[in-house]
């Protein structure tokens, strides 16, 4: 195996290798700016299981069994129009299976926490469709759980943690497409400077090779 002389590469071609590792992480920063930007804000929900009639133990159990069930509901017809409504957006340019793909809910793992989360375009547009779905997501659980007619346990989702507008987009991911860009146009610069021909006259560490008489 022929063993690349990266050393001499530095030596030799550092300034260029430094000017296209600047012009890479360049380019790269131009393509972040061309991406469009996303920006996500959660809101947390906690289950609150009240009864006179149950256990400490069976209103635990009920409140980690129901609210597995609860995540789908974030997409329901009801938090979607609401949180249209809400927010005042035109039915043309955020149709359903548009705020859909923006909301998403998630259960921690043997908690009763419910994190609400939506990734927009602008900071501010994240945060009202978090903190929108998460009202409209706890009006609709209290509404489907509690019955009159059987009181056994209440049900309620308070919002514990408000979503807040956060401070910079989860994409595009500006220093990693940044280093990646400087990164590979260094590398391109050093492969194409070790497989570069040996200047005429030059006798590498091949064996085979021989000086010619009077190269020195």
């Amino acid at each position: 195996m022929e063993d690349v002389p990266y050393g001499r590469i530095l030596r030799e071609g550092w300034i260029v290798i430094v000017v296209l590792a600047v012009l890479g992480a360049g380019m790269g920063w131009v393509v972040t700016k061309l991406l469009p930007e996303t920006y996500a804000a959660t809101s947390t929900l906690l289950l609150r299981v009240d009864s006179t009639e149950a256990s400490l133990f069976e209103r635990n159990q009920f409140s980690l069994a129901r609210i597995k069930s609860y995540p789908p509901l974030v997409d329901s017809p009801e938090v979607i129009d609401a949180v249209r409504d809400d927010l005042d957006l035109d039915e043309d340019e955020y149709a359903d299976r548009d705020i859909r793909r923006m909301l998403s809910a998630e259960n921690t793992a043997d908690t009763v926490l419910l994190v609400v989360r939506a990734d927009a375009p602008t900071a501010k547009l994240s945060t009202d469709i978090a903190n929108s779905a998460a009202t409209h997501l706890s009006e609709l659980i209290g509404e489907t759980e509690n019955d009159e007619d059987d009181a056994r346990y209440t049900v309620a989702l308070d919002q514990v943690l408000p979503a807040v507008a956060p401070s910079a987009p989860i994409s595009p991911q500006v220093t990693a497409i940044t280093g990646l860009g400087g990164s590979r146009a260094s590398r391109s610069a050093q492969s194409s400077r070790s497989t570069a021909p040996p200047p005429t006259g030059a006798c590498g560490p091949s064996p085979m090779c021989v000086a010619r008489p009077g190269s020195r």
